[in-house]
C-alpha cells in the first residue's frame, strides 16, 4: 500500500463537473445509444439559472450559492427513456476562461453523478482529460476509461463505488413500486442521515446548509423519472472489468468514512487495476474532497503535474 504526506496549500483546482445521476441509466457498463447533447441558452432567475429548484432561496453557504449561480444544464437525447431526453447540470469554464488556460493543459472534469462524453467532449475540445470520480462518480468515471480510453489521460477517484455491482432485487421493481422507492430519497430525514454518515468531523460539516445542498438536485424536473430508470436499469456493474482500466490511477479515500468501508473495498483497487495507488486522507469520511480541500486540491495538483493552476 503506498501512503503519500503532501502539506495543504490552498491552491485552487479549477475542475469542469458534471452531477447529474440520472445519466448512468443508460450508460450502465456499455456505451450509450442514440445520445446528443443539445446546446440551450440559459435562463436567470433570481440570480440564478431557471432550472434550480426554489429551495435554493433556503441556502446561506456563500460558496454553495456562487457554485449554483453559475451551472449550466443540457437536454441529453436518449432513446431508452420514455420523453427521450435527461437533463445533465453541469458547471464549466466558459470558452473564455480555457483560452487563458495553457494551450497543453488538460481539462480537469470531476463527477458524482451521472456523465456523458456528449456533455463533456465538447466543452474540452482536443484537451487531454483527468477525470476525478467521486462515489458512484467513481464507477461512472471506470466506465467511462474502459470504453473511451483514448480520451482520458489519467484517473483520481475519491472514494469510488466500484466493487459494489447493480441494485439488488430492486431493478426488478414494477415502475409504480420503483416511483414509490425513488420519492424516498428525497425525504429530509432520509437525506439528514446520509448527511451524518458522509462526514468524519459531523459537528463542523454536517450543516443544515449540507443537507440542503445534498437534497437540491432531488427538486430538479425529470429526477424522478431519471432514476426511476436508473433502478430498472439495474444500476452499474463494472467490477469483472475493473482489470481492463489501463489509465494511470490514483485512488484517494477518507481513513474514516461510514458510506463505503475502506477495510472492505480500498485495497482491491491496487489489487486490481494495472496502474493504480492508493493515498489515505486522515480524519476525513466519504467526501474528503469536502472535509480536506485543501490536502485533495494540493496533493492532486502536485500528483497530476498541474501546477499552472492558480
Amino acid at each position: 500500500m503506498n501512503m503519500r504526506v503532501i502539506s495543504a496549500s490552498g491552491q485552487r483546482l479549477v475542475s469542469f463537473s458534471s452531477s447529474s445521476r440520472a445519466v448512468a441509466s443508460v450508460a450502465r457498463g456499455r456505451k450509450s445509444v442514440g445520445c446528443k447533447a443539445v446546446q440551450v441558452a440559459q435562463e436567470v432567475s433570481n440570480g440564478y439559472p431557471a432550472f434550480v429548484p426554489d429551495l435554493v432561496s433556503e441556502i446561506s453557504d456563500t460558496a454553495a450559492l456562487r457554485l449554483i449561480s453559475s451551472m449550466k444544464r443540457v437536454p441529453v437525447m436518449v432513446d431508452s427513456i420514455a420523453n427521450k431526453e435527461i437533463g445533465t447540470a453541469y458547471v464549466g469554464p466558459t470558452q473564455e476562461q480555457l483560452a487563458a488556460y495553457p494551450a497543453n493543459a488538460p481539462a480537469v472534469v470531476m463527477l458524482h453523478g451521472g456523465f456523458l462524453e456528449q456533455v463533456v467532449k465538447p466543452a474540452c475540445g482536443d484537451r487531454p482529460i483527468i477525470l476525478l470520480g467521486s462515489s458512484l462518480g467513481g464507477a461512472i468515471a471506470l466506465d467511462f476509461a474502459i470504453n473511451y480510453p483514448e480520451l482520458i489521460s489519467r484517473l483520481a477517484l475519491i472514494a469510488p463505488q466500484a466493487f459494489i455491482d447493480g441494485i439488488g432485487p430492486m431493478s426488478n421493481l414494477p415502475r409504480p413500486l420503483a416511483s414509490l422507492g425513488v420519492s424516498v430519497l428525497k425525504k429530509e430525514w432520509l437525506r439528514q442521515a446520509a448527511n451524518q454518515m458522509s462526514y468524519f468531523n459531523k459537528k463542523k460539516m454536517a450543516t443544515r446548509d449540507a443537507l440542503l445542498v445534498g437534497r437540491l438536485h432531488t427538486h430538479l424536473p425529470g429526477w424522478m423519472e431519471a432514476n426511476v430508470a436508473f433502478i430498472r436499469s439495474g444500476g452499474y456493474a463494472i467490477s469483472k472489468r475493473l482489470s481492463e482500466v489501463e489509465t494511470p490511477t490514483t485512488v484517494l479515500w477518507g481513513r474514516n468514512d461510514e458510506v463505503l468501508d475502506p477495510k472492505l473495498y480500498a485495497d482491491k483497487f491496487e489489487a486490481t487495476l494495472k496502474n493504480a495507488r492508493l493515498v489515505w486522507v486522515e480524519e476525513s469520511g466519504h467526501v474528503p474532497h469536502l472535509e480536506q480541500p485543501e490536502f485533495v486540491a494540493r496533493f492532486l495538483v502536485e500528483e497530476m503535474e498541474l501546477e499552472w493552476i492558480a
